[in-house]
């Protein structure tokens, strides 16, 4: 038995770190590792309270406990980090719809999670159909919080890099600016971008990707050029695009400005924003690796919602043949059940 639980991790293990040397700008990165991580700790608990192998699986157990801890938890987790998200933001930014995602998600969860349930409860709604409507809810929020968690987990490895990837230009995505002025938020994209090109000063050339909006009175790219020139990197090591409108012109634009034979790049973005960039990037034929920049918990977390909508609305098809799926299962269980009994 022993021997088929560590076989059953190996071969769980293996697409896991196939995908992730390969190209991990997929969601199938995330998807492997969440699988092997809880099959690792399941395994871990058997060595260690069924078998007594305690010298032995210490550290597996102790690793795989942690993960499914955090996978348990990882409800109460996120309510409390949309709680705090939506408050901060609100405060510190202003309300409008798009600075309330996080709030509305969390009053989401309580009514389905809570008040739904005591409301059923107290005007006795047995109905075959209320039930079936909760449950066709329930398989949703289930997929789609699965879903969050897979692309969660698969941005942060798309940041971490345990081999330094070999690039000759880095692409540094623009955002909005204070009158000619970068933002604290843009600013860290190109701190982090200077601090890469430090490396390699002599062989790396920056590329300040950003078009003028209706509002800006220049192009975020010239802004942002203007911005590393202050920090003492030279008018040589940058080129400019100030032509682009949104990420998918930001990285198709600063493609051709590469030479030709030398168009090995990484990406450099806030956190939150990699993974969409990424996957654009992977959808265009385009190879390359990112690097995340720092920003504020409170403002990731809901824009972090924000990019998960983006990356919806670029798989949609997809995401909706399965929600299809699961319903027509979650139909299936409660027709099988009602003639069961």
């Amino acid at each position: 038995m022993t021997f088929l639980f560590l076989l059953l991790l190996v071969l769980v293990s293996a697409p896991f770190f196939w995908v992730y040397w390969h190209d991990k700008r997929t969601l199938w990165l995330g998807f492997w590792f969440l699988v092997s991580g809880s099959l690792a700790g399941i395994i871990g608990i058997y060595l260690t309270f069924v078998l007594e192998w305690q010298f032995f699986a210490v550290i597996l157990v102790v690793l795989g406990a942690l993960f499914i801890l955090t996978l348990m938890l990882a409800p109460l987790i996120s309510f409390l980090a949309l709680i705090y998200s939506g408050i901060t933001l609100i405060r510190r930014e202003g309300f409008n719809l798009v600075n309330s995602l996080a709030l509305m998600l969390a009053f989401g969860m309580i009514g389905y999670m809570v008040i739904w349930p005591i409301l059923a409860s107290r005007l006795s709604l047995n109905w075959p159909i209320f039930n079936v409507i909760y449950g066709l809810m329930g398989s949703t929020i289930f997929y789609f919080a699965v879903l969050v968690g897979i692309f969660f987990v698969t941005n942060i490895l798309n940041f971490i890099h345990f081999v330094r990837p070999h690039y000759s230009y880095i692409v540094v995505l623009g955002a909005g600016l204070n009158g000619t002025e970068v933002t604290p938020l843009l600013a860290s994209r190109i701190d982090k971008a200077i601090k890469l090109w430090r490396r390699r000063p002599q062989e790396v050339t920056l590329i300040m990707s950003g078009g003028q909006g209706p509002d800006e009175v220049i192009s975020e790219g010239e802004a942002m050029k203007a911005y590393a020139l202050r920090q003492g990197v030279p008018q040589s090591a940058i080129l400019v695009d100030n032509q682009s409108r949104n990420t998918h012109e930001n990285l198709q634009f600063s493609y051709k400005l590469m030479e030709k034979g030398r168009e090995d790049f990484v990406i450099v973005t806030n956190y939150y924003h990699l993974l969409r960039a990424l996957i654009l990037a992977r959808r265009l034929g385009l190879k390359c690796q990112g690097y995340g920049a720092k920003t504020k918990l409170y403002f990731s977390i809901n824009a972090f919602l924000r990019e998960f909508i983006g990356y919806l609305t670029l798989a949609w098809r997809l995401h909706l043949s399965l929600i299809g799926g699961l319903w027509g299962l979650t139909l299936a269980l409660y027709l099988l059940h009602g003639l069961l009994n």
